[in-house]
């Protein structure tokens, strides 16, 4: 019978956002310092070693920790989240010295669009979805506190 124990790795980002579909103060630009906390629920083999599941491949914390690191620092770490369909992604008001609209990474620095809201909540669930691509755990737990106060879960529990 295959054992599951849940291994987990911390991480944080700081990022700025706007929730341009959220009236109130939260449409302005606003940054938080994200605290990560990634659950993941594996197979343990005989010797007590992760695996992804029933014969799958061995988890070692150095794996992991660059896999949940790596994409955070890319898509959320010192950027500026915004919505796709967010207006001030495109600002046809902003010419160049030439009358040549601007890419929105010129006048953003660290821009990352996203597809929806970079509320916590779809941070949590986009993360999560990108680590049960890659790692493939049995179950997944995401926890992202975005204040002392405040945060957001996102989980997945697979058939056991």
């Amino acid at each position: 019978m295959t054992e599951f124990r849940t291994i987990f790795v911390k991480h944080n980002a700081e990022i700025a956002h706007r929730l341009s579909q959220l009236p109130g103060k939260c449409q302005q630009i606003h940054g938080h310092s994200l605290q990560f906390t990634i659950e993941l629920r594996v197979a343990v083999d005989e010797n007590g070693i992760a695996r992804t599941g029933e014969g799958g491949f061995q988890l070692d914390f150095a794996y992991v920790k660059s896999v949940v690191r790596r994409y955070i620092d890319e898509q959320f770490d010192h950027h500026l989240l915004l919505n796709a369909e967010d207006p001030l992604v495109y600002r046809p008001e902003i010419p160049n010295q030439e009358g040549t609209l601007l890419n929105p990474e010129t006048y953003y620095p660290g821009l990352v669009t996203m597809p929806g809201d970079p509320t916590i909540e779809n941070i949590a669930m986009w993360v999560g979805q990108y680590l049960v691509d890659v790692i493939n755990p049995k179950g997944i737990e995401i926890r992202i506190d975005e204040t002392n106060t405040n945060g957001a879960t996102w989980s997945t529990n697979r058939s056991r």
